[in-house]
């Protein structure tokens, strides 16, 4: 009878640290900066004690656009070829970013051109996206954060440095459900190619 009773409170403890591991949150933190010193794009995950990082060298100068339009052509042939999975892909992402939590959004650019009237006309167009950027992944993503934009224009000299570093929040149980899904979805696509 005491074997069943220990089992029982076992059974239970068990499931409860389960429940609670599924609810704890994954922290993913993007980091982006694009300056004359550094070009880096910067990804981390944290789930509890464990953390991931994973940094990107971006190619300098002309290299980037280059490698940038290379790939989103590759995009394109492949869109083409796998349309119906490619929105099944898209619709488990959205069901992960409706799951998360964005709790910091910050922005900071300073950029310059020859012309400082062409630098003026720039400064509006630079907040005019950088909010709609902002409240396109709010639509996705619930936020606890307010934005921190900032836009630092330098009509002295030509000029561009940029610094992006946003932080989510997703329960752990969420994210595996979804990967799990996402995991199918990409072997389907494996057995046709």
């Amino acid at each position: 009878m005491g074997f069943w009773i220990g089992l029982g409170v076992f059974t239970i403890i068990l499931f409860l640290f389960i429940l609670w591991l599924l609810h704890k949150h994954v922290v993913i933190s993007l980091r982006l900066v694009y300056s004359e010193d550094e070009k880096a794009a910067n990804i981390t995950i944290t789930v509890l004690f464990a953390n991931y990082e994973k940094t990107i060298n971006l190619p300098q100068g002309e290299q980037l656009l280059d490698q940038l339009a290379i790939r989103l052509n590759n995009y394109q042939k492949q869109k083409t070829l796998h349309y119906d999975h490619y929105r099944k892909a898209y619709e488990q992402l959205m069901e992960i970013a409706a799951s998360s939590v964005m709790n910091e959004f910050k922005w900071k650019t300073v950029y310059g051109l020859k012309n400082a009237n062409e630098t003026a006309i720039l400064y509006g167009i630079g907040y005019s996206v950088k909010y709609a950027l902002f409240h396109s992944v709010n639509r996705c993503v619930k936020s606890s954060a307010k934005p921190e934009i900032h836009i630092e224009p330098n009509f002295q000299q030509p000029e561009f440095e940029t610094n992006f570093s946003c932080i989510f929040f997703a329960p752990l149980g969420h994210i595996i459900g979804n990967l799990r899904k996402l995991k199918s979805i990409v072997n389907e696509v494996d057995k046709y190619e």
